[in-house]
Formats: structure tokens, sequence, C-alpha cells
């Protein structure tokens, strides 16, 4: 009996050292199977994004992620069968953060409620495919501001923009950020990262710029709180290639929209007119491709002579 039970110990006791060593082995194959994600990327570190992954065979795809507001969307806001789409397609691809496209307006194709002739005076709405009206056009408004009435171009990328803001509404989406589709980013995607994690909470501003602009487009007024100094407050400028905007920007510019001048310009207008709180960066990292005035300002040289001027 001594005997039967000794060889019954051994045979416990290697069958425990073999179950041991499976799941070690187990153990190996998940931990080279699964992709590794460093505390700095990871919500626990207060850094946008967790890092998703797709399927193995796919490369890493990166979502702005803020610890109280969640995943902020890119979207990039293209004509729909455009060479510049097209392009722009292979840039998505090789960027590290998810982007969507944006279906831009052809201003040529909006449907009005009235009869509408471009260069003449008038109010005009266009309207949704349903038949809701959609966005107002004062068209006197416009060529007695500017002397000079708007393209089809300028309607579309505004009424592009519209369409942005009443999504963001519809859909309640706590901050967007828009890009259009003739830029490059001039940072790593780490360096983005870093910038966008030390945006204030959404209730507290308007907009935020982070086009690679002259160095007097974004003027320092004062600090903006609860950023570590990474932003200030200014005031809105041109162009709308790269800006971020918030549900509570999208939710008051809606609630007397007017079309009478370019998008950019309607912001600055709307901004200046609303006290709206616009931020600016120093670690702005969107360029037009086609603008070789704004590279030389990618290696800080511009920084320096706003520390300059400030």
């Amino acid at each position: 009996m001594g005997l039967i039970a000794a060889r019954v110990a051994m045979l416990a006791g290697a069958t425990f050292v073999m179950c041991i060593f499976l799941l070690a082995l187990y153990s190996v194959e998940i931990a080279f199977s699964i992709k590794y994600v460093s505390p700095k990327e990871s919500m626990v570190a207060y850094m946008w994004d967790s890092v998703r992954w797709e399927s193995a065979s796919e490369p890493p795809r990166k979502v702005f992620y803020n610890r109280t507001l969640g995943f902020v969307p890119f979207y990039m806001v293209s004509l729909e069968g455009s060479k510049r789409r097209t392009e722009m397609a292979e840039f998505m691809d090789q960027s590290a953060f998810k982007m969507e496209f944006f279906p831009a307006v052809y201003g040529s194709r909006v449907t009005w409620n009235s009869t509408f002739e471009l260069n003449k005076t008038g109010t005009h709405y266009a309207m949704f495919d349903d038949g809701k009206v959609a966005a107002k056009y004062d068209a006197k408004m416009c060529n007695d501001k500017y002397k000079r009435f708007l393209t089809f171009g300028e309607i579309g990328c505004a009424l592009s923009h519209y369409e942005l803001y009443r999504k963001c509404v519809r859909e309640n989406i706590p901050m967007m950020f828009i890009i259009e589709d003739d830029v490059w980013f001039t940072k790593t995607d780490e360096d983005i990262q870093n910038v966008l994690s030390h945006l204030p909470d959404p209730s507290t501003f308007d907009l935020a710029y982070f086009q690679v602009r002259g160095i007097t487009q974004y003027p320092r007024i004062k600090e903006m709180t609860g950023t570590d100094g990474y932003f200030y407050r200014t005031r809105a400028s041109d162009g709308t290639y790269g800006y971020l905007f918030t549900l509570r920007f999208a939710r008051r510019i809606l609630e007397n929209y007017v079309l009478y001048a370019p998008a950019d310009e309607l912001l600055k207008q709307w901004a200046s007119k609303n006290r709206a709180v616009v931020l600016g960066t120093r670690h702005r990292f969107v360029a037009l491709k086609n603008a070789p005035s704004e590279k030389w300002m990618v290696d800080g040289v511009a920084d320096h002579i706003a520390d300059a001027i400030d």
C-alpha cells in the first residue's frame, strides 16, 4: 500500500508540474499575441486615447481620448469624387489616428427655396433633401458688407462646416476636430496627442486653432487656466483647415445662423460678436500642403519671433 501511495503521489506531482508548464506556455503565447499599451498612452496616465487594435494584421489606430469626454472624432472635409480625396485617403491610411471623410457640399448643387442667382441680392434658404430648411444665405448682407457676392465654392465650404455643426448637436458630440483635404501634420503622433491632452473642459471654451499661420494670427491675450501653459486665449483667425470646436459652440452658432461671408470670416465675426472663448497654442501642427510660407514655421522660428512680439 505504501508503494502504491508513493506512485500515486509521484503521478499527481508530475501532473501538477505539467499543468504549470502548459499554463506558462499559454501565458507566453497570449503575451506575444496581445499588443502592449504603455502607461503613457493609457487613460490612467490621463493621456488621450488608449491604442485600439482592429486586427493583428492591421497597423495601430489611435483615437484621441479624453478622461471625461470619451473619443474625439477627426473629420476631413472633402468633395466626393475629387482628386484631393483620393490623395488624402493615403494620408489617412498612413496616419496613426482614425479620421473620417465628411462629404463637402457642392455649392453649385445646393437646392434653394426660391430662384437663386449667384450675383444678385436677396435672402435664400438652402434646403435639405427632405425639403426642410437648412441655412439662411443673405446675399444682400454679404454685398453690403464686402461689396461682392459669395462664390459657389465659398457657399459650399461654409455649408459643409454648417453641416458639421449640425452633426455635432444632433449626435451630442462634446468636441470635433476639423481638417480639410489639403493639409499635412507637422508634428509626430505622440506630440499631437500630448498637445491635445492639455485641452481644457469643452464647457469652458468654443474654438481652438491648430493651424500653422502667420506669427501675428494668434495674439496671446491671457493664459488659459488648467492647460499647463499649452493654451491661451486668443481671437478667431483666417482659415478653417485645422480647428476644433465644442458642442457648446455648435449650439450657440446654430441659434441664429446666417450665411453672409466665407466660413472663416463667419467664425471671426461670430466669435467677436458673441464673446467666444477662442484658444490658441504655440504647438500648432496643421499646415497647408502647398503653402511654402508655412513650412519655415515648423522648426519653431515663428515661435521665437512671437515671443519677442509678446
